[in-house]
């Protein structure tokens, strides 16, 4: 028995406004990969979270919609954190670790063009996965 709770990020392509997400895109073109190979896997399908659990035994499913603010004091704090502190890096490294300076640089444009020389604030969704397990 118990109570499991878990959350997942929501379909990034779906999250325009997401700093992770911006900065996936603009990585992905320089490194010639898909940018969805660059963020966490995806796993945010309902039906599809649904039948797992129920195939590993867990009712009373509930599965909430969340979103967040994703905020960033100014541009460049958004491409630090965004492509120096994620999975993005870890692929960055993997092809030439000295693009890293190169990306964040790009990265920070890419967030200034879209939200100007202020703050940054975007929007990050997840779903909140609450379910039991009998005993």
């Amino acid at each position: 028995g118990g109570t499991f709770l878990f959350l997942v990020w929501d379909d990034y392509a779906t999250m325009t406004d997401s700093p992770i997400w911006i900065a996936a895109l603009k990585v992905a073109e320089m490194l010639g990969r898909q940018p969805h190979s660059l963020v966490s896997p995806g796993y945010h399908d309902e039906p599809t979270i649904r039948a797992d659990l129920a195939a590993a035994g867990f009712r009373e499913l509930k599965i909430e919609r969340v979103t967040r603010p994703a905020k960033a004091a100014s541009a460049r704090q958004a491409a630090i954190m965004t492509v120096q502190g994620s999975l993005v890096r870890t692929a960055i490294e993997a092809v030439d670790p000295s693009r890293l300076v190169e990306a964040t640089n790009a990265v920070e444009q890419v967030m200034r063009a879209r939200f100007g020389d202020g703050p940054v604030q975007g929007e990050a969704n997840a779903l909140v996965v609450t379910t039991a397990k009998p005993r």
